[in-house]
């Protein structure tokens, strides 16, 4: 079982960002996750199926991702590592999640694993962003930024994003 992430946060760089602005955008850059599950299947575990192997593969969708050319600036790159870096503990989140699913039979165990990844993908990722960006102002807020920067080093450091 395993999450990969590609870039790594720390490597995420401008040229990541080849997605056209949309115009009249309030945003001064957009990244954009992409969660996949890799190939698994049902086994046995006593009396209830699980998950064999869960690889949860986290890449940018790079033609959705952009940046306002004249918005290119270290502090605004560092915001959005911060938004690849909490995406990347999202998968770990819905890995272990996913991980720890059983059931009656496979087919119940895959149907509640989708529901399950749907939610992670769908909800999670986009409440975590939301929080960070409303917090920050889109990372415009220095001191609020500086706060989560501390927040995200500590849950990068446990693999766990607290919100509470």
């Amino acid at each position: 079982m395993a999450v990969t992430t590609a870039p790594d946060p720390k490597d995420l760089k401008w040229s990541d960002y080849t997605g056209h602005v949309p115009a009249g955008s309030p945003l001064d850059a957009f990244t954009k996750p992409r969660f996949t599950l890799g190939n698994t299947k049902a086994v046995k575990d006593g009396e209830k199926y699980r998950l064999e192997k869960v690889d949860i593969h986290l890449t940018m969708e790079k033609f959705q991702c952009w940046v306002k050319p004249v918005k290119k600036t270290a502090a605004l790159l560092e915001h959005e590592r911060g938004h690849w870096t909490m995406q990347s503990l999202v998968a770990k989140e819905m890995e272990s999640a996913l991980a720890a699913l059983r059931a009656d039979d496979p087919t119940a165990l895959f149907k509640v694993a989708g529901d399950k990844f749907d939610w992670y993908r769908d909800k999670r990722s986009g409440f975590v962003d939301k929080q960070y960006d409303d917090d920050t102002n889109h990372g415009a807020n220095a001191n609020r930024q500086g706060i989560w920067d501390g927040k995200i080093a500590v849950w990068a450091a446990k693999g766990s994003i607290d919100l509470a």
